[in-house]
């Protein structure tokens, strides 16, 4: 059947193609019986109106040569359909091609890695499972399904360019590591031999057919493996005296594969809050790290940094940081302010405290860690913006069970989770907590203390206000609510028409 979609793309063009040259042609002077001169503005018959210049007697305007007076009248409704026609003319062909899984067949593969930051990827659960997305058809080049044929040559250049980056999208970039860089990791598989382990070696690499790697394969597969996340350091602009400050290198580290496990370092040189400067080495963070409190009210302090990457393996933590495989000068710089309040807008309402007690409150009967801070009660509107450093400390009557800290936000379209720490609790209280929690919901004696920290809720970058409310309720008490909410809600669906 595919005749009938090349047969009405051909149709579709030449109905195009005659209307535009219809619509351009359509009223020529003097053709078929049309006036031979006309006023350019109006188009009255200009014919008997004598010798140059002439005034129109129908809006006024003056004519001073012939040509002004023989300009071609066009329809622009029918040149409009004409045109789109024409554009619908491929249209059809890419529709075809989309539903038989070959829309990208005959497009060069080069052309596909440039793409790839900018096309659509196909959805990981459902979706249409065939080549019709730019990621997909390499992936079926690159194993020979429905009739691909790739050589071992254009598999290298693939991974080559890959390595490369995009014309506008930088290797490592954000957007390189959700694109590109994610592509490969999952087309990984195709290229190692069995039995082979991790970090792989030049023999752990074959190519899509079990061909063993040569060294172009090996070398290609070695530059997209050391392909390293991009930094974009950055720290608030101000912060409050005496509170601990956070500086965020900004690498999101990969979901793209990388050889060995990545390690972050970095030499400050701060000045501005003493007389002379501070010397001050950080080892392994992660995407941020803390500093401890430096500065007045008033102080601008600035920080020359130099971020470093590691390629560690196996038990590096007792081994010193081997070569960097990166290095990168930033400064920044930030002024100290009075109070927490001077930098960021502190905010409680019955809303918030409520939310507490009936989404936070009931996951505590079995676990302090377990949070769900993703939930669509979080993601609503009323939350947007708001940084969530809460800690979250569980009693028996007066008796501490423990501890766990909560930070959380929305950011108007997803939850960003910054972690979950027990600092505060034992070991000991940790492994007890859960039988524990139940013998106190049994008496009737579990409390539930959740105290908005705002010096927590400033570790989200992005956070425009952070909550500093409290609340302590009994365990019973805030299932009740929980009841009393989910029968509210209940009410209202069934009074909705």
């Amino acid at each position: 059947m595919g005749w009938i979609w090349i047969v009405s793309s051909w149709v579709l063009l030449a109905l195009g193609l005659g209307l535009g040259v219809y619509a351009l042609f359509w009223d020529r002077p003097g053709f078929r019986g049309r006036a031979s001169r006309r006023c350019r503005k109006c188009w009255y018959d200009l014919s008997d109106s004598g010798a140059l210049p002439i005034t129109c007697p129908e809006c006024g305007r003056e004519s001073k040569s012939e040509r002004s007076m023989r300009r071609v009248r066009r329809h622009k409704k029918v040149a409009a359909v004409g045109v789109v026609l024409m554009l619908a003319s491929p249209a059809v062909l890419l529709i075809h091609g989309y539903r038989q899984g070959r829309l990208f067949v005959h497009v060069p593969s080069w052309v596909l890695i440039e793409s790839l930051p900018y096309l659509p990827s196909r959805p990981r659960l459902g979706g249409v499972q065939n080549a019709s997305y730019a990621s997909t058809e390499l992936a079926y080049r690159l194993g020979e399904y429905d009739g691909r044929v790739t050589s071992h040559a254009q598999i290298v250049d693939i991974l080559n360019r890959a390595a490369e980056g995009n014309m506008f999208v930088t290797p490592g970039s954000k957007r390189w590591g959700r694109t590109t860089g994610q592509w490969f990791n999952g087309q990984i598989f195709r290229f190692r031999e069995k039995g082979s382990g991790w970090p792989y070696d030049e023999t752990g690499w074959q190519y899509p057919d079990g061909t063993p790697a040569d060294e172009a394969l090996a070398e290609a597969i070695d530059r997209i493996l050391r392909v390293l996340p991009a930094w974009d350091a950055h720290t608030r602009s101000v912060w409050p005296e005496g509170e601990v400050m956070t500086v965020w290198s900004g690498a999101e580290h990969s979901r793209w594969p990388v050889k060995g496990e990545i390690i972050e370092s970095a030499s400050l040189v701060i000045s501005g809050h003493q007389d002379e400067p501070e010397h001050v080495e950080i080892k392994y963070f992660g995407n941020h790290f803390q500093l401890k409190a430096r500065g007045q009210a008033g102080d601008t302090v600035r920080c020359e940094m130099e971020l470093r990457y590691h390629r560690v393996y196996g038990d590096w933590y007792s081994e010193p940081l081997p070569k960097p495989e990166r290095t990168q000068q930033v400064v920044l710089e930030w002024t100290i302010a009075e109070n927490i309040s001077d930098v960021i807008e502190l905010v409680d309402n019955e809303q918030i405290r409520e939310a507490m007690i009936v989404e936070v409150v009931p996951w505590l009967s079995n676990s302090l860690d377990e949070f769900d801070f993703g939930n669509t009660v979080w993601k609503t509107p009323a939350f947007a913006g708001i940084g969530f450093g809460v800690r979250v400390q569980v009693y028996d009557g007066n008796e501490f069970l423990g501890q766990a800290e909560h930070r959380w936000m929305n950011d108007g379209s997803d939850s960003i989770h910054l972690g979950t720490s027990m600092m505060g609790t034992t070991m000991e209280q940790y492994n007890a907590y859960s039988l524990r929690a139940q013998e106190a919901i049994a008496k009737g004696t579990l409390r539930v203390k959740i105290v908005g920290d705002p010096a927590l809720g400033l570790e989200i970058y992005r956070a425009e206000r952070v909550w500093n409310g409290e609340i302590d309720v009994l365990y019973s008490d805030a299932m009740k609510l929980v009841e009393s909410s989910a029968s509210t809600n209940i009410e209202d669906v069934k009074k909705t028409p």
